[in-house]
């Protein structure tokens, strides 16, 4: 009796591996994961060139930015895309690619580890925020480039103005989950530019040994406070790539950089004391 109770017990655990669905690390329970940074994550790219407004998931073949932003995709799945084959090419021709799992060594992902260090780039990031009943929630996040998202086959928020990693220095709010599976779509371009000047070489170079990729965590509706200005010389004009520190009592919790109008922005959740 005892060795055939057992034996069904191995057997139960091995049909429930053989059966647990690939790439089941990417779909997340809000209420389990509470307000911590999403690690787990579907990754596809790059594509080139670096260009936010333009659909690289080939409408025709692959169904796109807002079909593939409103269904389940899973690791393993062909990626059909319309681009160059690298940076420096103008010819676009049909780029095949594969989704693979990944899973951020620390809050954020990095691109640059997960699909390699393509320069004036794109790359697509895929999620499932599973809910047990609708909820309005908040999406806070950070990167490094430039950000469009998407959810459940809408575009949530974009922004073509390139920023360096601040963790919650954006914030979209009061987002409706649906009760049951949501899916998300993190697209974030890369751009390096050209090298046409001295001055454009400088940057260039810069840009080239920067980080690129995102952090994004679900926040409880209407509960995160922002701090935001614009840092300006004495003439008026917009200070860019301005380091900007948040302190609370003398001690440093917050660090970004201001972006290229001089514009910068801290989410705060929780949010407690004077800064």
């Amino acid at each position: 009796m005892t060795q055939k109770f057992f034996v069904n017990i191995i057997f139960i655990l091995i049909t429930s591996f053989c059966f647990m669905p690939y790439g089941f690390t990417y779909i997340h329970s809000v209420a389990e994961i509470n307000d911590e940074y999403i690690k787990n994550w579907l990754v596809v790219g790059p594509f080139f060139p670096c260009n936010i407004d333009f659909d690289f998931l080939d409408k025709s073949k692959t169904g796109g930015e807002r079909l593939l932003s409103n269904v389940a995709v899973d690791a393993g799945t062909p990626i059909i895309a319309t681009a160059t084959q690298t940076s420096l090419d103008e010819t676009q021709k049909e780029i095949y690619l594969t989704v693979t799992e990944y899973t951020a060594k620390e809050n954020s992902i990095d691109f640059i580890d997960a699909v390699g260090n393509a320069q004036n780039s794109i790359a697509y990031a895929f999620c499932v925020l599973k809910s047990e009943k609708p909820r309005v929630v908040d999406l806070s996040f950070g990167f490094d480039g430039i950000i469009s998202v998407w959810l459940n086959g809408r575009q949530l928020y974009r922004n073509d103005t390139r920023k360096s990693m601040t963790f919650d220095s954006d914030l979209v709010k009061r987002v409706n989950l649906n009760s049951g599976e949501n899916y998300c779509l993190v697209k974030i371009g890369r751009p390096t530019g050209s090298i046409d000047t001295l001055f454009q070489r400088q940057v260039y170079e810069t840009l080239i040994n920067a980080p690129w990729g995102f952090a994004l965590r679900v926040i409880p509706a209407n509960q995160a406070s922002i701090i935001s200005g614009k840092i300006t010389n004495r003439t008026g004009d917009a200070v860019s790539r301005a380091n900007v520190k948040l302190e609370q009592k003398g001690i440093e919790k917050l660090r970004t950089e201001t972006d290229v109008h001089g514009n910068y922005q801290f989410v705060l959740y929780p949010a407690t004391g004077t800064y």
